[in-house]
């Protein structure tokens, strides 16, 4: 797990800048750092910076900026290649001979032999920027979920890359300046990380499962990023169901056996939920020797609490358990640090939790921690999940399956047959009447203070538009969806701030395209069974490695704080950053402390509240000196000192 910067630009970088952007990307690799420049023919300067987190082949040998031995490939790699042991053999069979044991020289090797037909086969997390001499070219590739983040720059004066925005800024010398689309849709809609867009104006997301060549010299011409991957959604296996449960579990302990690999301590995030604990009890199951450690965060005195899970969890498979206590006290002491860690606004607290528990494993001398994101994504796991299946037999004309689903699928939502109807004709909505039914449940853009005709004026699209076609596959259509736009993609930048700020790495199992495309290819009712049970197939699979008290249980929160409470508590603080929101002339501050006091004295759902931290979240972050406007000059990152630089 490392950082990393590129860069192909008419002026050189000057070594001063450079220095500095290894200190701010320090947290990301603290073992050690690496220089590589050139010039081509037309007096443009290339350029790869990397910060290393040791976790395979601790040797120098597995230092980066890493060069072929002919020196025509030279390669700055961020993440991590689960399958590398597999690739080496073959390409050992076919004469290559390596001169280490990491995983880079492993890509590195494997882009020489196949190049960008290298992508498909790796089993792993990763962004990459490859200098291919040979070529004439630049190649940018992300992994195939979007795990490990890569963001550029493409402008006048050439291409900037880089693994974090804050170095991309100061790499590039710019005034950044706020993405007012951007900032409308996660207002007024809750969308982040859907698109290619930050909260920059100019700087992109690479996206997930592609690769980009670009031609040596600058200026650059518009990138074209080429997919080479994504999950099918093909023909519906036919196979019994525990048959096919037998099948997820050997694909599932072949994922763990793989995200084990490392050279340093391993432990697991424990929410208590069956993800989690799936992950927990297969590291046990594996290896019953491993000398286990998880890590916890415990909403105490709470309803939100899930010690009982944790616990049960941890004496089954003789773990040692760190619990993490997070407080609004915290919280506050915490928060201009957490908004530096993030770079970009966030919607909710459960973060927070999150960081405290990558902290409390740092603490713990930890390094590589295993966590359960994406199952919900694979497995049909969140409440609206019902809905998307509702309307997939409504669709296809499977009404006596929907009519048991609505029966008994609204009780385990708690919220009757109206509240599954109601998901379901989300996903029903024709393109054409999807804002006004939006508008209908309290769901549209219309917020009192945002003022929508100055965003029109300043460009921005304000239209609601159906952001998926739907046809009679709507579950597998919705989880797909979730996958590549809504819920992964903004959790695992999360994830990836939290873990990095400790120089932890953070592996995800279920998030390989093998488990991908299992999830995707068995029938809708192994998902969500017909009794309304989500993640049936996943229980199913884990039974006997999972205690059954985990497996059935039906109140999963995971690392939830309590929101509506820590905003309460956090009122007078609220308060005074919604006056800052006066920056922003499309906010109307008035409005905007009319809604808190209505939130505040509980006239206002808790959905409302949530919101409701979104403007908290960006004006924070705003007024944190990371943009130029409307807040002034962007602030300075600390110097951290200690680095070890390596130039090649």
């Amino acid at each position: 797990m490392c950082g990393i910067v590129g860069w192909m630009v008419k002026d050189p970088v000057e070594e001063d800048r450079i220095h500095t952007i290894l200190r701010m990307l320090n947290h990301r690799g603290p073992d050690g750092t690496g220089v590589w420049t050139s010039f081509l023919e037309d007096g443009s300067q290339l350029g790869l910076l990397h910060t290393r987190l040791s976790i395979i082949d601790l040797s120098e040998q597995g230092a980066q900026p890493m060069q072929s031995e002919c020196g025509r490939v030279i390669l700055s790699f961020n993440g991590e290649i689960y399958n590398y042991r597999e690739l080496r053999t073959e390409l050992e069979t076919m004469g290559r001979i390596f001169r280490s044991r990491s995983d880079t020289e492993v890509l590195l090797q494997a882009y020489q032999e196949w190049g960008t037909a290298v992508f498909p086969r790796l089993v792993g997390m990763f962004s990459v920027v490859v200098v291919d001499r040979q070529r004439s070219m630049i190649v940018l590739a992300r992994d195939p979920l979007g795990i490990k983040p890569l963001y550029y720059l493409n402008d006048s004066k050439g291409l900037w890359c880089a693994s974090e925005i804050p170095a991309l800024i100061a790499l590039a010398d710019i005034r950044p300046k706020l993405n007012l689309q951007q900032a409308h849709d996660y207002l007024a809609l809750g969308q982040v990380d859907q698109k290619q867009d930050t909260f920059f104006d100019n700087i992109l997301s690479f996206p997930a499962a592609h690769y980009a060549e670009v031609p040596m010299g600058a200026p650059v011409k518009d990138l074209e990023p080429k997919r080479y991957w994504r999950a099918t959604l093909g023909e519906i296996e036919e196979e019994p169901f525990q048959a096919s449960a037998e099948v997820l579990r050997g694909r599932f302990l072949e994922s763990i056996e793989l995200h084990l690999r490392s050279d340093v301590p391993v432990g697991a995030c424990l929410s208590g939920g069956i993800d989690s604990s799936a992950i927990v009890c297969s590291i046990r199951e594996l290896n019953p020797k491993i000398e286990l450690h998880t890590f916890s965060y415990i909403a105490s005195d709470s309803p939100l609490s899930e010690e009982r899970w944790v616990d049960e969890v941890n004496e089954s498979t003789g773990a040692i358990a760190h619990k993490v206590y997070a407080s609004d006290e915290g919280l506050i002491s915490d928060l201009d640090q957490l908004i530096k860690v993030q770079g970009e606004p966030f919607g909710s607290t459960s973060i927070y939790a999150q960081y405290c528990v990558f902290q409390a494993a740092k603490k713990a001398g930890i390094t590589v921690m295993l966590d359960g994101q994406g199952a919900d994504e694979l497995f049909a796991g969140y409440p609206s999940y019902r809905g998307a299946l509702l309307a997939s037999y409504m669709k296809r004309g499977k009404f006596l399956s929907a009519s048991e689903l609505l029966r008994a699928g609204a009780g385990h939502i708690g919220q009757g047959r109206g509240a599954l109807m109601k998901m379901a004709l989300h996903y029903m909505v024709s393109a054409g009447l999807y804002s006004r039914a939006r508008q209908m449940v309290g769901r549209g853009n219309n917020h009192p203070w945002i003022d929508l005709d100055k965003l029109e004026d300043a460009g921005v699209n304000t239209h609601l538009v159906k952001p998926e076609k739907y046809d009679r596959d709507i579950l597998r259509q919705a989880l797909r969806y979730s996958l590549e736009k809504t819920s992964i993609p903004q959790l695992l930048r999360y994830e990836d701030r939290d873990s990095m700020a400790h120089s932890i790495e953070s592996r995800v199992p279920f998030l390989i395209p093998s488990l991908v495309n299992f999830a995707y290819s068995i029938p809708d009712h192994y998902l969500i069974s017909h009794g309304g049970d989500s993640k049936s197939i996943l229980k199913a699979a884990m039974r006997g490695i999972v205690p059954d008290l985990v497996l059935d249980r039906k109140d999963k929160v995971g690392f939830q704080t309590p929101e509506q409470d820590w905003l309460r508590l956090l009122s007078t603080w609220v308060d005074d950053m919604l006056g800052q929101a006066a920056e922003f002339s499309w906010l109307d501050v008035d409005a905007l402390r009319e809604e808190w006091r209505e939130i505040l004295a509980g006239r206002k759902s808790m959905r409302i509240a949530l919101v409701f931290s979104h403007n908290v979240s960006l004006v924070t972050w705003a007024s944190a000196g990371i943009l130029d406007s409307p807040f002034g000059k962007r602030g300075r990152g600390k110097v951290s000192p200690g680095v070890r630089t390596q130039y090649i």
